[in-house]
């Protein structure tokens, strides 16, 4: 019996989810208790629901400055009254202007990096198989690869 009620305890404290995130309930439970469970399953829903919206406005909030940032070209300040003019406080609206402006950065930064990369191993290769005298020269390749790779250089730099 008693154990039967520790198991009992903790199916009420601790519900368990079925493979499609269901809280189930087994047959051993009364069904006062399993009214308790699916009033539980129902909280579950709403507070995921709660959660899932509140991350859909915070996204509209990062896809609005991105835009502004990117697109439109604005500064990080005018950014920053935009987003306080739609509500948010300055401390908010400086952290996801912040946050952009660093991520905005790496992408920056990581995009440089490969032009870098496949710069050189156009020009290298471009380089290479005209010194192997295959009967071509290949400028294209090499004029490229320079080209692609001092492009990537100036955007690592300057991010």
């Amino acid at each position: 019996m008693f154990s039967m009620r520790l198991r009992l305890f903790l199916w009420i404290i601790v519900p368990h989810e079925d493979t499609h995130g269901q809280l189930v309930a087994q047959s051993f439970l009364p069904s006062g208790h399993l009214f308790l469970l699916k009033a539980m399953n129902h909280l579950k829903t709403v507070m995921d629901n709660q959660q899932g919206s509140a991350n859909t406005a915070v996204n509209e909030y990062y896809d609005f400055a991105a835009n502004l940032l990117v697109n439109d070209k604005k500064t990080s300040k005018d950014v920053q009254i935009a987003l306080v003019g739609k509500g948010l406080s300055e401390s908010a609206a400086y952290t996801i202007v912040h946050n952009l402006e660093v991520e905005i950065k790496n992408a920056r930064k990581e995009s440089g990096r490969k032009d870098m990369i496949y710069g050189a191993l156009w020009c290298i290769g471009g380089t290479v198989a005209t010194v192997a005298n295959i009967g071509f020269i290949f400028w294209g390749a090499i004029v490229f690869g320079g080209f692609q790779f001092i492009k990537g250089a100036i955007n690592y730099n300057q991010a």
